[in-house]
């Protein structure tokens, strides 16, 4: 028998945009997004889409709803539209492209009204067994050589290390085989999606109004 449950088939964010024509340019140049509906011109109102991703932008004047928005896309083939995003100069500088615990890679962008966007790649397998063997090469004390090191040598171990040390060695799998469904007691990593509303030394304003800016 056919199922009655309902089917969520995808999400459409609302951005608020200070300007829609420019956030139509915006998204086009700098995303390769396609205008797909405006109400009128100039616009109030627009939806662009790209892929199987649509965004709609309405007209707001409110500054801090907008820099209080962020939303992240699911994107493949990541270093390509990091290019583009550094080209057009809007990657959000505490944003940059790296990997991070949960085994994504993304980066931030920040639009012209503020709003913050993270662009997510799922690791691969491939990636993920490459990591996974230069971490077994380069891990300090044999971490993958199927001992069990004592617990408070390995806790002082994982002390030491830095946020980003540390990132990489979860991310690699090198601590699967000693501690492989335990909770490791680790310092804070950096947040994946950095937001200009986050206390990280960050001022949209100050950014937008820098000399020579892609985007204002």
């Amino acid at each position: 028998m056919q199922s009655t449950a309902t089917n969520f088939l995808n999400v459409s964010p609302l951005i608020p945009a200070r300007d829609v024509e420019e956030g139509i340019a915006f998204y086009r140049n700098a995303l390769g997004f396609e205008l797909t509906y405006r109400d009128a011109d100039p616009a109030q109102f627009a939806i662009l889409g790209r892929n199987g991703v649509k965004l709609h932008l309405f007209d707001n004047q409110d500054k801090h709803l907008a820099e209080c928005t962020s939303l992240r896309i699911a994107v493949e083939r990541i270093d390509t539209l990091y290019g583009r995003c550094q080209e057009n100069g809007c990657v959000h500088p505490n944003g940059l492209l790296g990997s991070r615990p949960c085994g994504t890679r993304e980066f931030s962008i920040i639009d012209p009204s503020g709003v913050c966007i993270a662009f997510v790649e799922q690791a691969t397998m491939e990636n993920s067994q490459e990591k996974k063997e230069r971490s077994s090469e380069t891990a300090s004390g044999g971490l993958n050589s199927g001992l069990v090191p004592d617990p408070e040598v390995l806790q002082r171990f994982l002390e030491a290390l830095s946020p980003d040390q540390m990132s990489k060695l979860i991310l690699s799998g090198a601590l699967d085989d000693i501690i492989p469904n335990e909770e490791i007691d680790a310092p804070d990593l950096d947040p994946a999606y950095p937001h200009p509303t986050e206390p990280q030394g960050f001022d949209f304003e100050e950014w937008k109004n820098r000399p020579d800016p892609k985007i204002r």
